[in-house]
């Protein structure tokens, strides 16, 4: 089911968050009515590990129980949303097999009473396909090295804020500017604010709040928490939407129609923690 559409509409006396297709055919997601007491946790994953392994274990050998295990340790009922618009990317071509299908089956194996876990692919929440193209020509173009040094020796703070504005307000830029990631970022935010787009991951929020369960929203780029001190051009090649996409949902569930308060954090996190003490059980 391509869901493309999210409103909140009554059923039966209840309020609840409405998600239809292309068709019509709806998904029911339940809706936090009087939310000022609710907490909604946001988990943020990368399948991408640089180097291979993660505290001496080799990732790509053993990345699908790798994976199955930290997401069992996590203990709540969890919504693994994949915003990659292709639904694969990253670790080689991990997709719906592994997580609908190998890493389900490696958590029951585990345990038979572990809380709900299920996944699903919304590319209507990751960058459209016209912002990926812009993206990846920019790469192209600045592929010389004298080229890229030549354009990074262009930037500045000031001139980033101006393209950001253009557009904010729909004005197009240089097809090269779009290599920087406050460029992309702002067409995204933009792509997600239009058709209620934002609607959908916010339903998916809400509704594992509702079960104190945590949704994760799942992408391809590594974890960089040093981001903000990097140069320019390595935050440009480290940048991930989904940040962006929590950020803009967590916004709006704080906004006093809704209230929410979020917690959200990145699975590295608890990956690491979670290697450090627990090993692993291949």
């Amino acid at each position: 089911m391509a869901i493309v559409t999210a409103e909140k509409k009554r059923l039966n006396g209840q309020l609840a968050w409405i998600l239809a297709d292309e068709w019509g055919y709806q998904t029911v997601l339940p809706c936090l009515e009087h939310s000022k007491s609710v907490t909604a946790n946001i988990g943020l994953l990368g399948t991408r590990v640089r180097g291979g392994k993660i505290a001496g274990y080799k990732w790509a050998n053993n990345r699908t129980k790798l994976m199955a295990a930290m997401l069992l340790s996590v203990d709540k009922p969890i919504y693994l949303v994949d915003v990659r618009r292709t639904g694969i990317g990253g670790q080689g071509s991990w997709g719906p097999n592994e997580f609908a299908n190998l890493i389900p089956n490696i958590m029951k194996e585990r345990n038979k009473n572990h809380p709900p876990y299920s996944y699903i692919h919304l590319p209507i929440v990751a960058p459209e396909n016209e912002l990926l193209v812009a993206w990846r020509t920019a790469r192209k173009q600045l592929k010389d090295d004298k080229d890229k040094i030549a354009f990074y020796n262009r930037i500045t703070p000031e001139k980033i804020a101006h393209l950001v504005k253009r557009i904010e307000t729909g004005q197009p830029v240089e097809p090269e500017n779009y290599l920087l990631w406050q460029v992309f970022k702002a067409h995204y935010k933009r792509y997600l604010s239009q058709e209620n787009r934002l609607n959908i991951a916010v339903a998916f929020v809400e509704a594992t709040a509702s079960r104190d369960g945590i949704v994760i929203f799942l992408c391809a780029e590594e974890y960089q928490p040093d981001f903000l001190q990097r140069t320019q051009e390595d935050q440009d090649q480290s940048y991930c939407h989904r940040y962006t996409l929590a950020t803009q949902v967590a916004k709006q569930l704080a906004s006093p129609e809704h209230s929410i308060k979020i917690h959200h954090f990145d699975l590295s996190h608890f990956r690491e923690q979670w290697l450090k003490n627990e090993g692993v059980r291949l």
